[in-house]
């Protein structure tokens, strides 16, 4: 898939699941964003979508953290019910930073 797909393709699934998001916003369980098909597609575009997500993650507060960890395999997440979503993205983005 060209770039310009994954991106079109990036784009719908981000901003359904950042309406589902929305629509939970008020929930405290983490399950709640992540149990839907939206993340899941996200999640399925794999690493050609990194830089996609690397990007809406600087400027949104969606858990994309748990879209990177399930891509790559890399665990910044240890218990999913107890973390730092501000340390979460510190380390993901430096992450980022040592690949690009």
């Amino acid at each position: 898939m060209a770039d310009k797909d994954i991106r079109a393709e990036f784009d719908r699934a981000a901003d359904e699941w950042q309406k589902h998001c929305k629509s939970v916003a008020f929930s405290s369980n983490i399950n709640d964003y992540l149990d839907d098909p939206t993340y899941k597609k996200v999640v399925a575009l794999g690493t050609p979508a990194i830089p996609h997500i690397i990007e809406r993650y600087k400027k949104d507060s969606l858990p994309w953290g748990f879209v990177l960890q399930d891509i790559t395999g890399e665990q910044f997440i240890p218990d999913k019910n107890k973390f730092s979503p501000a340390e979460v993205k510190k380390k993901w983005l430096e992450w980022w930073a040592k690949r690009s």
